[in-house]
């Protein structure tokens, strides 16, 4: 069965890719493909990495189908991938235009926001929160009061945000407000292109901890890292560097490692830890969001296909610049090496 699934999958991948070279060779227009092979196109393309290739068939199965929320969800990746801010977050953020929840309400849209109260929306996942907490700043500069509505389990940690005056659960009524607003749809109001991106330098403030902490950590999520790496190869760092587990986290990797253990039981507690730290290196792209939001210096070990801001440069993201990114294609002893021998120059540097 497994193996008639794969061939079903590799069958529909080369028709893709025939598609895709043969609307190449013949610059194919949106007259001669509908709007979904148009849009297969695009996505094969981005896939691939070939964004500006992946715009052009993306802009086209838009314009056949402009109410089809994913064909502009991913034409608003193709552009993000290449930098085009302005021209990718409105794509990017549109399925809020089908939310229910927005409908019949007032957007806001750039208002003068003094003395008003401004309801902040969560949209699908914390990676979304923690990218746009930096207009929030902005906007409590400009004398908004403003309620984050979230997922209870992301609550803790908006706490420690301090231009943030109510975190209220998703599930609950929307309080009393007189805008509301997707908070993907923030850099779209504030027209944010690559050189324009606000700082996220206060957006976290997380309370000193009464423990003293060692001053580097390294958190591995991915059991493939983990199991490549021989513990005894740590033993003479077990007095510099500690392991912190991430909320993510179900089970306890890298069992056998001679590290001390930290565990974060949230984010937040988390976020108080990793403030204490002078390095920081992790596979997670939320931990690497929270420490890059402390400005940490971390080092993100980053596997292909994640989030458009963190591949946009081959080693650093503009959303985060404390943070350094080691691109991963494939997780063998030569990677294990170098991460060693990196961790080994860090702990020089910072002892």
């Amino acid at each position: 069965m497994q193996a008639t699934k794969k061939a079903v999958f590799l069958f529909i991948k080369i028709n893709l890719l025939c598609i895709v070279f043969s609307a190449q060779a013949l610059e194919i227009t949106h007259y001669r493909y509908s709007a979904p092979e148009l849009f297969a196109i695009g996505s094969v393309l981005l896939h691939q990495g070939a964004y500006q290739e992946a715009v052009k068939y993306l802009e086209l199965a838009v314009t056949a189908a402009p109410e089809n929320a994913s064909y502009h969800w991913t034409l608003g990746d193709a552009y993000l991938f290449l930098e085009k801010i302005e021209e990718g977050m409105p794509h990017f953020a549109y399925r809020w235009k089908f939310d229910s929840q927005f409908k019949n309400k007032t957007i806001w849209n750039g208002e003068a926001v003094t003395g008003k109260t401004l309801l902040v929306q969560h949209q699908w996942d914390l990676r979304n929160t923690l990218l746009c907490l930096r207009y929030l700043k902005i906007l409590k500069h400009q004398g908004a009061t403003i309620v984050m509505r979230a997922p209870t389990q992301q609550h803790s940690l908006l706490q420690l945000c301090p231009f943030i005056d109510e975190v209220v659960a998703t599930e609950q009524p929307a309080p009393t407000h007189d805008f509301i607003i997707p908070i993907l749809h923030l850099p779209t109001v504030f027209q944010t292109n690559k050189t324009t991106i606000p700082s996220t330098e206060g957006c976290i403030v997380a309370a000193p901890s009464t423990k003293k902490e060692k001053k580097i950590a390294i958190s591995i999520t991915n059991e493939t890292i983990a199991r490549l790496i021989d513990p005894s190869q740590l033993s003479s760092l077990k007095q510099i560097i500690t392991r912190i587990q991430l909320p993510e986290q179900k089970t306890v990797v890298w069992a056998g490692s001679p590290l001390m253990l930290t565990v974060s039981k949230d984010y937040a507690e988390f976020a108080t830890v990793c403030s204490q730290l002078n390095y920081f290196v992790t596979d997670s792209t939320v931990a690497a969001q929270i420490a890059g939001i402390l400005g940490i210096p971390t080092l993100l070990l980053l596997e292909n296909n994640t989030d458009w801001f963190w591949q946009t440069n081959e080693t650093f993201s503009s959303w985060f610049p404390s943070v350094k990114i080691m691109k991963v294609e494939v997780f063998n002893s030569e990677f294990i090496q170098n991460l060693l021998f990196h961790l080994l120059e860090t702990v020089s540097q910072c002892t």
